[in-house]
């Protein structure tokens, strides 16, 4: 994959209601990886919503465990960037974009997710997957 570029979307998918408030705006528990991990989100530049929706399931998705997106929200790479982070591609799954916090500090890593969250899009709400009935 070629480098990310400032106006890259990255879209982070959102498992939990309660990190989304009811006018869809963001909390920052959405944007907050845990202590040593990056924050995971997907470059999805130029796709449509629907196919981002399909991204999702097929590769953020874990139904066996119950873990199943709604909805993503989304930053530009620019907006990350500003707040002294550098995501790059980890090609874990395509598409995908790791975003190390590099900090082990629980106040540090709250505000930088306070801060993601602040410049988030609104929620964009996905349909579940499709269920084959046979």
């Amino acid at each position: 994959m070629p480098n990310l570029q400032d106006d890259d979307v990255l879209s982070r998918f959102a498992f939990d209601r309660n990190h989304v408030r009811a006018d869809g705006t963001a909390r920052s528990a959405l944007l907050k990886p845990k202590t040593g991990q990056a924050l995971s989100v997907f470059q999805t530049t130029g796709i449509t919503h629907s196919t981002i929706c399909d991204h999702g399931h097929h590769y953020a998705d874990n139904p066996a465990s119950g873990r199943v997106h709604f909805g993503y929200v989304t930053l530009s790479c620019q907006e990350v960037r500003a707040e002294g982070l550098q995501p790059y591609y980890d090609n874990t799954s395509p598409r995908h974009v790791s975003v190390p916090f590099n900090a082990d500090d629980p106040e540090r890593r709250l505000a930088l997710a306070q801060a993601l969250a602040s410049k988030a899009s609104l929620l964009q709400e996905c349909l579940p997957p499709a269920t084959i009935v046979l």
